[in-house]
């Protein structure tokens, strides 16, 4: 299984003429291994292949998706019905997801420990992260880096809705604090918290010319 895994892995980090052969490996192979509870495939997976995951391997905690920009939502719709057990989701550089695709994918896959979201700037928005924050309770770590359009309002539905968050990645999220009550929010309320990137704090809207790092 794990030889089967690696080679997954190898092909697709050629180049593009291996697209058809690594998508033809997981339309044979992961039927074939329907117990499987991880899995990397980048990155140029089609939605198709995304199908055949999703219909075969109910069990899957562990998915890295990561760099498949051709992938849209309709995957994402896919992987949510058919593997409601990930605990650990990596769709980093996925730019064509939009926020709901990340909202359905909430609703679905509840279990979610770990989410790297990074370069994903369409789908990690303040309405995305609401749905994150209302229905991953069990979120442990996210990463937003790159992530342009989250908003003070985003992290505050992280901040109160997932209790054992102990890692968040916001560098290069640009100037998003409008006041510090996320950085209260923050340290007041993620008690378990041992990462935090780089943060760029805009302490009233005039300094937002000339953001503050922290």
């Amino acid at each position: 299984m794990n030889l089967a895994l690696m080679y997954f892995v190898l092909i697709s980090n050629k180049n593009n003429r291996y697209r058809n052969n690594m998508n033809n490996l997981v339309h044979s192979l992961v039927p074939k291994f329907t117990n499987l509870r991880g899995l990397t495939l980048q990155p140029l997976l089609d939605a198709k292949s995304v199908e055949t995951i999703a219909n075969n391997c109910h069990d899957l905690e562990d998915l890295d998706l990561s760099k498949n920009y051709r992938l849209g939502d309709g995957s994402l719709y896919t992987l949510a019905r058919g593997c409601p057990n990930l605990t650990k989701l990596n769709i980093s550089g996925c730019s064509a997801f939009s926020e709901n695709g990340i909202e359905f994918v909430s609703s679905y896959c509840r279990k979610l420990k770990i989410l790297n979201l990074f370069g994903c700037y369409k789908a990690a928005t303040n309405k995305a992260l609401k749905a994150i924050g209302d229905n991953c309770r069990q979120l442990e770590s996210i990463n937003l880096g790159g992530c342009y359009n989250v908003g003070d309002a985003g992290v505050m539905s992280l901040v109160y809705g997932c209790p054992h968050l102990n890692a968040i990645d916001l560098s290069g999220t640009g100037c998003f604090f409008t006041t510090g009550e996320s950085v209260m929010a923050l340290s007041n309320n993620c008690l378990h918290l041992r990462s935090l990137g780089p943060l760029r704090v805009c302490f009233s809207t005039a300094s937002c010319q000339s953001p503050h790092l922290v």
